[in-house]
């Protein structure tokens, strides 16, 4: 009997290696960059760690900031956008980060790197951290959450970098906390409220950061007593607001309907902000700062570019912004000389968007695939083991492949792209 039941789990798990395998290799990363790309792409994050500790590398980048703005501005007003046949001679004027006055005052409404609009309740919690508003009585705690890549995690860890000498960041994914079972779980929020008291000093701001908290639940089985460790951590908060005035907490969630409503009564309505998808002008100056900083050759970008892009960039995020930005200096590098035309520009944007669209139909191929491997396994392997039923199910799920799948992957290609539709 021992013998029949271990080799039925074998053949459980080797069926479901099976389905594993075929599952990968249909997702296979076709963004990876070759290695040269990666180098380039390394080069320029070297260059920005090095900036983030430089005050003149800061406030040249305040400058930059500055300019982007100056270029985005009113792009967005519809007074503009109905006369944009008529761009006087400055739309077309090509600004280049040499146009910086190194006399001007700089633009320090953002952090280093952050352009575009940031949440109000953002910056009331930076002037907590500061100690430029009187926290006492007052929640030490911050919620953000929005979409994908709109500058949650960036905002956050910008709050450091702006200021790294007297502000340290303990971040730790919500998922890492999981322990095998509920009172591991509580060990290890135990450990890392510890490690930020450790981490700080007596003038010394720790911040705690927690993304995608909604995955801190309960890692029970049905037999066992079910614990929440987000009540948990409620707890903890409240002992760190009273006892550590120098701690502070940030969680982070795509929907905050993620998260159980008696957790979120604990959060005054100040602590909790939304992080939108960056809107028109916010878009502009995003552009206009990436490829003012990162200009090769002769690129340069001006508010007839800036234009141009604007219409192709809708519901865009930051990260999207960010991916056309390296995309375009990358086919730049590689067909153009290092030049970044306009053309090179809105091709990636046309592109940019075909694999947003495909990325969301791999995450409902991936759910539904998850939840058909589920059911496989408990109707159809566990209770019957046979060949054919396996190959049934395998037939059945390529077939379920070939109707999500509607179209090819984008590729980039050194055509010229018809814009017409942007």
């Amino acid at each position: 009997m021992k013998k029949i039941t271990h080799n039925k789990k074998s053949i459980q798990f080797f069926c479901l290696l099976i389905l594993s395998s075929i599952f990968l290799l249909s997702h296979t990363a076709h963004s990876l960059h070759t290695d040269e790309e990666r180098a380039i792409l390394n080069k320029k994050k070297q260059e920005d760690e090095t900036a983030n500790n430089d005050p003149a590398a800061r406030r040249k980048d305040a400058l930059l900031r500055s300019l982007a703005r100056k270029q985005s501005n009113d792009l967005d007003g519809s007074a503009v956008m109905r006369l944009a046949s008529m761009a006087s001679r400055y739309e077309k004027q090509p600004c280049t980060g040499d146009m910086i006055d190194e006399k001007e005052e700089p633009d320090n409404t953002n952090p280093v790197g952050l352009v575009g609009y940031l949440p109000e309740r953002y910056r009331t919690f930076v002037k907590k951290v500061r100690g430029e508003i009187d926290i006492t009585d007052v929640q030490k705690r911050f919620l953000a959450y929005g979409p994908t890549k709109v500058g949650k995690t960036a905002s956050i860890r910008a709050i450091v970098q702006e200021d790294p000498t007297n502000t340290t960041l303990v971040e730790c994914e919500a998922s890492q906390l999981l322990g095998e079972t509920d009172a591991q779980t509580f060990k290890n929020i135990d450990k890392l409220f510890a490690s930020a008291r450790k981490a700080g000093g007596k003038d010394r701001k720790v911040i705690i950061f927690v993304p995608n908290l909604h995955h801190l639940n309960s890692v029970a089985h049905r037999d066992e007593v079910r614990k929440a460790p987000l009540e948990y951590l409620e707890i903890r908060l409240n002992e760190m607001e009273k006892k550590d005035k120098n701690i502070f907490f940030v969680g982070e969630v795509r929907d905050i309907s993620q998260l159980p409503s008696n957790f979120l009564h604990q959060f005054d309505a100040s602590a909790i902000t939304y992080y939108p998808l960056p809107d028109a002008q916010s878009r502009c100056e995003m552009l206009a700062y990436q490829f003012l900083k990162y200009h090769f050759g002769g690129a340069y970008i001006s508010r007839a570019n800036l234009r141009t892009y604007l219409n192709g960039t809708e519901g865009m995020s930051h990260g999207d912004l960010e991916s056309v930005r390296r995309d375009s200096v990358l086919q730049a590098q590689r067909y153009n000389n290092g030049d970044i035309s306009p053309e090179i520009v809105l091709q990636v944007i046309k592109l940019t968007k075909e694999k947003n669209k495909e990325v969301v139909k791999n995450k409902k191929e991936t759910s539904a695939l998850s939840d058909f491997v589920f059911h496989f396994t408990r109707e159809v392997i566990i209770p019957n083991l046979s060949i054919s039923n396996i190959a049934m199910a395998l037939w059945y799920w390529q077939s379920f492949r070939n109707a999500v799948n509607e179209g090819g992957r984008p590729v980039m290609t050194t055509q010229a792209t018809d814009t017409s539709g942007l």
